[in-house]
């Protein structure tokens, strides 16, 4: 048996999302480069989801929580544990809501009790005063290395913390675009209403500029509103239905690499078409920060994203050159994976 540290590492998500295996992936990858025994938790998640986080034969694998905590428990009284919590959202709120906190409390404590490291890229934090946020304040000054993807973040916990690129951006895509960019992908999150009327103007500009509208569900849930929405306006459609996990992923990207834009208010959603070269517009609306905290910093010119708000007219973008933006994107998309290059070191030397 070796005598490295294992890592404990958890991959257990939204099982229809690829935005979450996208952001985990970026994690687990930076893990195998470090040379160490793995020991991940993937919970209840279907072997198609697994199958898009690549080769799991050297990882030891926990699908019951159980059995997972005893492993880690037992490596970090034994002095031999490393703890890297897994990127994405933490939401402060009701008390039922800090038992996430208070586990992973009491993992990082026995963890760094006996010399071993807590590390969390990637991490993305809200909610208002809680007992999840006075753990998870307390929790983070344990950390050896603790970031976040936003820029509100650090006021939702009253930390000064680390900022960098949200973890999508580690990935471009290489392949070539799939002939012209003639395409408007739309993707909407299926528990937020889109205004018929102004998706209905939309489509319309979007056809006189000679781009057709698909809508893409890059999450399986969002299905019933794109399928019915595409009915109603005569919009082709992308769904998910009986697709695994890596097939919905290529053909999800297919349209991002012939798409000029990208419209959406999920945030994965703008960056995997931006990986493939797509303008990301993000649709916002009052109350939702999460697009434009994540992609402010990133994404830094004028004229991308821009917002379409419920009570908008389609913007302008739609009728601009997109030539000058495309170069400028490619510019901040190179800026923002070295970014997470330079975090890959860090994350590395503390492990």
């Amino acid at each position: 048996m070796s005598r490295l540290r294992p890592i404990f590492y958890s991959v257990s998500a939204q099982p229809d999302n690829l935005g979450d295996i996208e952001i985990r992936k970026t994690v687990l990858d930076w893990l195998k480069d470090s040379g160490r025994p793995l020991v991940v938790f993937v919970g209840p998640m279907p072997s198609d989801y697994l199958a898009g986080f690549g080769n799991l034969a050297d990882v030891e694998i926990h699908s019951r929580s159980v059995s997972f905590e005893r492993r880690l428990l037992f490596a970090a009284c034994r002095g031999r544990a490393t703890l890297v919590l897994a990127p994405g959202p933490q939401i402060f709120g009701p008390a039922a809501l800090a038992v996430r906190s208070l586990i992973n409390l009491v993992n990082v404590l026995a963890v760094r009790s006996r010399g071993g490291s807590a590390v969390a890229v990637g991490r993305s934090l809200r909610g208002g005063l809680s007992l999840g946020r006075v753990l998870d304040r307390f929790l983070i000054k344990l950390f050896s290395l603790y970031t976040v993807r936003d820029d509100l973040s650090s006021q939702a916990i009253g930390l000064n913390l680390r900022q960098h690129p949200d973890m999508a951006f580690a990935h471009v895509d290489t392949s070539p675009s799939e002939g012209d960019r003639n395409l408007l992908a739309l993707s909407f999150r299926s528990d937020r209403a889109v205004p018929l009327e102004l998706l209905s103007r939309l489509v319309e500009t979007a056809r006189a500029e000679a781009l057709e509208p698909v809508l893409v569900s890059q999450v399986r849930r969002d299905d019933p509103q794109h399928r019915q929405l595409g009915n109603l306006l005569g919009v082709r459609t992308a769904l998910w239905e009986d697709r695994t996990h890596l097939q919905q992923d290529e053909v999800v990207r297919g349209i991002y690499r012939r798409s000029l834009h990208v419209l959406s208010n999920r945030l994965h959603a703008l960056i995997m078409g931006m990986q493939c070269g797509a303008l990301p517009v993000a649709f916002t609306e009052a109350g939702q920060d999460k697009l434009t905290s994540t992609l402010r910093g990133v994404v830094t010119t004028e004229s991308w994203p821009e917002s379409t708000r419920t009570d908008d007219q389609p913007g302008p973008w739609l009728t601009r050159s997109p030539v000058s933006a495309q170069e400028r994107l490619t510019d901040e998309l190179h800026t923002a994976s070295e970014r997470l290059r330079e975090l890959r070191q860090a994350f590395l030397d503390v492990l």
